[in-house]
């Protein structure tokens, strides 16, 4: 997932700034999942100053380096650029807009709440979030754009959102085959949490069903618990396989959780 976001990137950001933009991003989801709000915040402001340079090297706006960057006046030039300047709109317009916000959150807020005041670090890590996860979005829908390649807006949030996969010890890849060590693992669990691990994709019925057999499940209940999940509609079955719904995917993350197999 993390190469196929790197590659979109690099067909038109520099690579400096789209490496600085990925590593950002993966720490702020990372802390943003252990309730870490203040750093959450903190690292979804580099990830701006890393997306905002990009930006920048795409548009020719010069910006210092160091601590002569100032993420303010970028943004101003960038919205400033005359009518006309063969640039993507999003790249003049919504990008910056969206950098402002993210900036002058971290900047001016974080954890510097007045004492008096409901703390809001969670609200303001939420707002950080969700606009880092669109912008990277609309930069891989900004980059493929009139390519061979060119990939919906939609299509790149589900890239951005498999970045933020939790991590948990007891779930690992072997070969390209999932294994779920959760002691006591019910079936339709080890089902909803194998899922979860291939999600935004789908996956090919034939490939859960040996999951769960890998599992010692019998094929018979493995097939069961798969209808299951269909009429409880926790997935869609499509031709090309299964996709975890949301409510599916909240269920797999409780049974992580109660596992207490989250890393």
């Amino acid at each position: 997932m993390l190469d196929q976001v790197r590659t979109h990137l690099l067909t038109k950001f520099p690579k400096a700034h789209v490496e600085g933009m990925l590593k950002h991003y993966v720490k702020m989801t990372a802390d943003f999942q252990a309730s870490e709000w203040e750093n959450a915040t903190v690292k979804g402001g580099k990830f701006v100053e890393a997306a905002l340079k990009g930006i920048c090297g795409v548009a020719g706006v010069a910006v210092g380096k160091g601590k002569d960057f100032k993420a303010g006046a970028a943004i101003d030039d960038l919205i400033r650029l005359p009518r006309g300047t063969p640039l993507h709109d999003s790249l003049k317009t919504l990008l910056p807009r969206a950098c402002r916000l993210v900036y002058e959150i971290a900047s001016n807020r974080g954890a510097r709440h007045d004492p008096d005041e409901v703390d809001s670090n969670e609200s303001d890590a939420t707002v950080v979030m969700a606009t880092c996860s669109w912008m990277c979005g609309e930069m891989i829908r900004v980059a493929t754009s009139g390519t061979s390649g060119a990939v919906a807006l939609d299509e790149a949030q589900k890239l951005v959102d498999g970045l933020a996969e939790k991590r948990y010890a007891m779930l690992e890849e072997v070969d390209g085959r999932l294994w779920f060590h959760g002691k006591k693992a019910k079936p339709r669990e080890v089902a909803l949490v194998i899922l979860s691990r291939g999600y935004p994709k789908r996956m090919k019925r034939e490939d859960l069903l040996d999951a769960l057999e890998r599992h010692r499940v019998r094929k018979g209940n493995a097939q069961v618990v798969i209808t299951r999940l269909k009429t409880d509609r926790l997935v869609d079955d499509g031709p090309t396989g299964l996709y975890l719904l949301a409510p599916g995917r909240q269920l797999a993350d409780e049974v992580l959780r109660e596992s207490g197999q989250k890393s």
